[in-house]
């Protein structure tokens, strides 16, 4: 039974400290999954087998035998939460979404909806506009991009910005046909079923629009 224990304590560490370890360095390298498992082996063999035997070995000690089971279910479900929540963050961070879910957009709560097309910016505040403007982010799927795979000229593309302004804060990036940025959390994306139709945007602020401002283009 001890020994039972022992590997209880020492499974549910090493798991959860290589779990942590993974879904760091996944994050950290922006979703490069075999350099981050490359080095998830390595701190296996270098850092996690050797703290998780220590804690095990400490656990057989500071522990009387009444409340070993009650720390190892502890330290079980511990690993398992820690593990799940892991699990789940990065599947909805890496996960294909639709554009409006990149942008956490929520027009129940806004104040306005602002759109910068082609040098002049729209002000939108008709809530069924601005519910119309999410069913056409709704329609497109994106998924998150490695850093490294964005290209900053975006001269020879079509494009336009959007904000959504709420009471104290606001949600906005810039979108071309086939990739988009999300400036809250500056986060890349990729457009799955575009191009996104850019005509569209210009008949709804035809549609929509309350010119506010002319851009200044920088030269």
């Amino acid at each position: 039974m001890r020994e039972r224990r022992y590997w209880l304590v020492f499974a549910s560490v090493g798991i959860a400290l290589s779990i942590l370890f993974y879904f760091g360095a996944y994050n950290y390298l922006n979703g490069a999954p075999f350099l981050a498992l490359f080095l998830s082996i390595v701190v296996l063999f270098v850092l996690v087998i050797p703290v998780a035997r220590t804690l095990a070995r400490k656990f057989e000690k500071v522990t009387s035998e009444k409340t070993k089971k009650w720390y190892t279910v502890m330290a079980v479900g511990l690993a398992v939460i820690t593990s799940a929540s892991l699990v789940f963050s990065l599947y909805d961070e890496y996960r294909v979404k639709s554009l409006d879910h990149a942008f956490d957009f929520q027009p129940e709560k806004a104040l306005h909806l602002q759109v910068d097309l082609s040098g002049e910016m729209y002000i939108i505040e008709d809530k069924q506009a601005i519910a119309e403007w999410k069913t056409f982010l709704n329609q497109y799927e994106v998924k998150k991009m490695n850093d490294r795979k964005w290209n900053a000229d975006v001269s020879n593309e079509q494009g336009f910005m959007v904000s959504l302004i709420f009471e104290d804060n606001w949600t906005g990036g810039s979108v071309y046909e086939n990739r988009l940025i999300n400036y809250g959390d500056m986060d890349y994306y990729q457009v799955l079923n575009g191009p996104v139709d850019i005509a569209w945007v210009t008949d709804f602020v035809d549609r929509h629009q309350s010119l506010t401002a002319k851009l200044v283009e920088t030269k």
